[in-house]
């Protein structure tokens, strides 16, 4: 994840993206990187500058450094007339927005494939001589009426299965010799109320093999956590649209791969690249729309462009709903990746991207004809930005290789930091705690015993809500407030769980979306506290290793679900609110960034530290404390 940063003149090339565009992104910690773009000028300075700004035959000498700020002026002019077309932008973010249908798509569809029905182990013999279900369980597992059973009786079911069953239970029950447990080799499954076929049924995945199951949705994860950095790389390097042409392929193979294989460990791999291809279509087409969208469209198009998630997860519950079979399932929500075909043909690259990275022949190609510049002046503008731009994509192309290595020296200098390392500290468990809530409450819908198809279907109506809500409450009660509320809130929620009696399922269900809708509500408002505690040159480390905390988070929550869910159901939902409720917590000591400046170096913030004690970490920060200690005084 990276964050666009403002932009400080020619000599510096900053993202294009404004500060409340960033500040409204956020989607599961997948945030769009955008970053080696350009400065995000605005509508009315590109005009207040072009009327000031010199003829470039008015002088002969000639300023340089002048002439390059007059094609950065034109180009811009001439980018916010090509974006300024309201039927063009609005199908090119249709476009854009549209792939993440296939990301919600591929991250749900795991709550029914991944569906585990009742099992025991297999005893063929018993099988064969036609005994039932029950009456194997009864005679072979030490558990009968467990829901899991991963070991049976070491006994001569071979002599017994020439009896009846009654006397089979006579035989044993008058046998005084211990018997020897032993772990499953093979199992047996209640397929008569099953939501349909599934992976774990395919490959025996539970019991000793339970982790395997959980390793099918932490692939997407892993892809994710891969795509991240991978195609933030591409992007920079190579183009916008080539990072998105790179996903639009994976996706269309990946899909139909985990369709067909009879392979666990080629399925696994297809869903890693899933979840590269997901974030990587994501991001790219993100940069591509907000980098040619004019400044005034920005904020909308931020809010808006996360809702094709939730409309996945929509579509996925009403396909699953009538195509029970897994492989058939895994094919419907993968086949609409063709039409992805059109989206690379009609998507334009972003001529914001060629400009700034030195292909400037190829930007007027694409935005010329908009520019209401003598073409004569835009040649001159052309060749000046030609040969400094050169020289600088020349420079970026060797630092390229060294990216990594200067951002783990850069990251472990400012741990020396005290104010950025607890801030930093705090964001990551944070992040942790939230991501990883998050998708324990997206795949749990077993441990709740309610119809997964409804579940599944109003957690995507929870996630649309969850992304417009806290943007009127951060405008008017501020950052550190509404993220405490909502992670206590959603911390509360499942808490609640615990004393709701089982046999309310629609009250559970509604005190689990309640903690989902704050959840995923907690997103937009993290990142942006965490986009103000850091300071600029620290910011894109900080962030980025918080997301990177996240993608752990979001990588644990299988686990966290499938295993502890055996020792009861109300394990992982109540692991997940202690956890919002310690990030609450902390939460409540960080400073309240609202109308405050920008911190720019780590002098700055710890001189205004100094100054102004409000602004530090502190647990005066906290609000409970304060009114505990003036409750004391008084008494």
């Amino acid at each position: 994840m990276s964050i666009n940063r403002l932009s400080q003149g020619k000599a510096e090339r900053k993202d294009p993206a404004e500060e409340s565009e960033q500040k409204s992104q956020i989607t599961n910690f997948e945030q769009p990187t955008t970053s080696g773009s350009t400065s995000g000028i605005s509508e009315k300075s590109v005009t207040a500058k072009l009327k000031n700004t010199t003829e470039p035959n008015s002088s002969s000498n000639g300023d340089s450094a002048n002439d390059e700020v007059n094609a950065d002026l034109v180009f811009e002019a001439a980018l916010l007339n090509y974006g300024s077309r309201k039927c063009f932008m609005l199908g090119l973010f249709l476009l854009c927005t549209s792939p993440g249908i296939l990301n919600g798509f591929h991250v749900m569809v795991y709550v029914f494939y991944g569906y585990t029905p009742q099992h025991w182990c297999a005893i063929p013999v018993l099988e064969k001589a036609g005994w039932t279900p029950e009456q194997i369980r009864n005679i072979s597992s030490p558990k009968p009426g467990d829901w899991s059973n991963c070991e049976y009786y070491k006994r001569n079911y071979a002599a017994l299965e020439k009896m009846s069953y009654q006397q089979a239970m006579r035989n044993v029950e008058s046998q005084t010799k211990r018997h020897i447990l032993t772990d499953c080799t093979e199992f047996s499954y209640d397929l008569k109320d099953a939501q349909g076929t599934s992976v774990v049924t395919e490959w025996d995945l539970v019991c000793q093999r339970l982790a395997l199951k959980a390793t099918v949705q932490t692939a997407v994860s892993a892809g994710k956590f891969v795509g991240a950095f991978t195609f933030g790389m591409i992007a920079d390097r190579f183009g916008r649209k080539v990072a998105f042409t790179t996903a639009c392929c994976i996706y269309i193979l990946a899909g139909p791969i985990v369709a067909f294989t009879s392979l666990y460990q080629l399925l696994i791999a297809a869903r890693v690249f899933i979840g590269i291809a997901g974030l990587g279509a994501f991001e790219s087409a993100y940069s591509i729309v907000s980098e040619i969208s004019p400044p005034k469209l920005r904020s909308t198009f931020g809010v808006l462009y996360n809702q094709s998630y939730p409309a996945g997860i929509l579509g996925v519950s009403l396909i699953a709903y009538y195509v029970r079979d897994w492989r058939n399932l895994q094919l419907c929500v993968s086949l609409p990746a063709l039409f992805l075909v059109f989206h690379v043909w009609l998507i334009p690259e972003s001529p914001r991207w060629l400009y700034y990275s030195g292909r400037t022949s190829r930007a007027w190609a694409i935005v010329g004809k908009y520019s209401d510049e003598d073409p004569t002046a835009r040649h001159k503008f052309q060749r000046i930005e030609s040969r400094t731009s050169g020289s600088n994509r020349t420079a970026s192309q060797k630092s390229l290789s060294a990216r990594i290595r200067a951002a783990i020296v850069n990251c472990s200098s400012y741990l020396h930091h005290k104010e950025f390392r607890i801030r930093l500290i705090v964001c990551w468990v944070v992040w942790f705690f939230t991501a990883m809530s998050y998708y324990a409450l997206t795949i749990n819908s077993a441990s709740l015993k309610t119809d997964p198809y409804v579940y599944v279907a109003l957690s995507g109506v929870v996630e649309a809500t969850s992304y417009v809500f806290p943007v009127p409450l951060l405008r008017v009660v501020g950052r550190r407030t509404v993220a405490t509320g909502l992670l206590l809130t959603a911390s509360f929620a499942l808490l609640l769980l615990l004393i709701i009696p089982t046999n309310m399922t629609g009250w559970k269900v509604a005190a689990s979306l309640l903690g989902r809708l704050c959840v995923s509500a907690v997103f937009s408002v993290i990142i942006i506290h965490a986009f103000e505690l850091f300071p600029t040159v620290t910011r894109n480390t900080a962030i980025g290793t918080s997301s990177t905390m996240a993608h752990a988070g979001s990588v644990f929550a299988p686990y966290l679900v499938d295993f502890f869910a055996i020792y009861g159901w109300f394990i992982p939902s109540t692991i997940c609110g202690l956890g919002l409720l310690l990030a609450g917590f902390l939460t409540q000591t960080l400073p309240e960034t609202k109308d405050l400046a920008l911190y720019d170096t780590l002098d700055d913030l710890s001189s205004r530290c100094r100054d102004h004690p409000e602004e530090k970490v502190s647990i005066k920060n906290c609000t409970l404390c304060r009114y505990l200690g003036k409750t004391r005084t008084n008494v």
